[in-house]
C-alpha cells in the first residue's frame, strides 16, 4: 500500500507548445495523483459509482445512482442512504451529489429535480429544474446549475434557495459548447470565498462573478485544446460523423481556484472541415488524454496523464480536484488528490 501513496503517471506527450499570453514560462510534465484512501470495501458492494463530492474535513460521499454512500477520510464507510421511489424526499436516479457543512444535495436525473437533505438524511425540501444538467454546485444560499439541454442557451444559472428562483444566468452557449455537454463528466464550476468561477466547455476562459458582475480573469489558447465551432450543419450533414468529433476532440472537465488556478480537461483532436467536406472524421490526434493547466502568475505549467479514469468522478474542493478511480487489482475504488 505504501507505494500507492504517491502515484506519478507517465504518459504520453503530445509534442506541441502552448501559446499563453506574454507569459514568461512553460513546463510539460507529468500529472501527479496523491493517493488518499482505499474505499473499506469490494466494488460489487458499492456498485458503479456516478459521483463523488470531497468535503473540506477529507470525508466524502459517493453515489451509484441508488444509494448515497458516506466516508470518512480514511474510506470507512460511515451510512448508507437509499431514497430511492416516488413519493416525497425521494429520488429515481440519484446520478450527482454533493454537500456543504449542513446539507447534502442529490440530482435526480430521472426526473430532473434536486433535492436536499439534513446530515441524517432527513429531507429538507425538492426543486424541480425542469432541465438536464451536467452539475451543480451548492453553497448555503444557493445552488449553481451548469446546465444542458432546456436551459442550456447560459452557461451557468443561480438558484436562490430562500426564494426557490433562479435568479441570475451567466455566460451565453456556443454550438459547440452544447455539443460537448453531451460528454458525462465533472463540470468547470467552482466557488472561492464566496466568488463564482466558471468556464464554457468549449474555451479556455475563466470568468470571475462578484455581485453579479461577470468578467474574464483569465485567457489562453493551446495547439492540443483543438475545440473549434461546432454548427448545426455539422450534424445534419452527418449526425454520426458529429457524435465522433465530439468525442475525439477537446473539453474542459474541472477547474480549481486556490494558491493557483488549476484547469483539467479531456483532449483528442480532430478536424470539423473533414466532416462537412467528406462526412467523415480525420483524426489527427487519436491519443486521448487529460491535461492538467495549472496557472501561477505569469507562469504557467502543463501537465498530462492518459485517459484512466472516468470524468463523472471529479470533484473540486479548497482548491484541490479529486479524481475517484477504480482499483482493478483489490476490485474496489481509490480516492486521488491532483498535485
Amino acid at each position: 500500500m505504501g507505494d500507492r501513496k504517491c502515484l506519478i503517471v507517465f504518459l504520453l506527450f503530445i509534442f506541441a507548445g502552448c501559446g499563453v499570453n506574454d507569459r514568461q514560462k512553460e513546463e510539460q510534465k507529468s500529472i501527479l495523483f496523491h493517493y488518499v484512501c482505499s474505499l473499506d470495501e469490494r466494488k460489487t458492494t458499492i456498485g458503479r459509482a456516478t459521483s463523488i463530492d470531497v468535503a473540506s474535513d477529507g470525508s466524502f460521499l459517493v453515489s451509484n445512482g441508488s444509494d448515497i454512500i458516506g466516508y470518512d477520510s480514511l474510506g470507512h464507510q460511515r451510512f448508507v442512504w437509499n431514497k430511492k421511489g416516488r413519493g416525497p424526499n425521494e429520488y429515481l436516479v440519484s446520478q450527482q451529489v454533493r454537500a456543504t457543512e449542513s446539507a447534502v444535495f442529490v440530482w435526480d436525473s430521472g426526473s430532473t429535480k434536486l433535492l436536499a437533505y439534513d446530515r441524517n438524511g432527513n429531507g429538507l425540501w425538492t426543486y424541480e429544474y425542469n432541465s438536464a444538467i451536467c452539475g451543480f454546485y451548492p453553497t448555503d444560499s444557493s445552488i449553481y446549475f451548469y446546465p444542458c439541454g432546456r436551459k442550456w442557451e447560459y452557461v451557468v444559472q443561480e438558484l436562490d434557495i430562500e426564494s426557490m428562483s433562479v435568479i441570475h444566468s451567466f455566460g451565453s452557449s456556443s454550438m459547440s459548447h452544447k455539443a460537448f455537454q453531451s460528454m458525462n463528466s465533472a463540470v468547470p464550476l467552482t466557488i472561492q470565498d464566496g466568488t463564482l468561477y466558471y468556464m464554457a466547455r468549449d474555451k479556455l476562459d475563466l470568468f470571475q462573478v462578484e455581485s453579479e458582475n461577470e468578467r474574464l480573469v483569465e485567457h489562453f489558447s493551446s495547439k492540443t485544446f483543438r475545440c473549434q465551432d461546432i454548427t448545426e450543419d455539422l450534424f445534419a450533414i452527418n449526425p454520426q460523423s458529429g457524435i465522433e468529433f465530439i468525442s475525439r476532440n477537446s473539453f474542459v472537465v474541472s477547474v480549481s481556484v486556490g494558491k493557483s488556478t488549476k484547469i483539467l480537461t479531456a483532449e483528442g483532436t480532430a478536424n470539423p472541415e473533414r466532416i462537412q467536406q467528406t462526412g467523415s472524421v480525420k483524426l489527427s490526434n487519436n491519443a486521448l488524454v487529460y491535461r492538467l493547466y495549472e496557472i501561477n502568475g505569469k507562469t504557467l505549467s502543463i501537465s498530462s496523464c492518459e485517459r484512466m479514469f472516468d470524468p463523472a468522478l471529479i470533484c473540486e474542493r479548497d482548491g484541490f480536484i479529486y479524481v475517484l478511480k477504480e482499483d482493478i487489482d483489490n476490485e474496489t475504488y481509490q480516492l486521488f488528490r491532483l498535485e
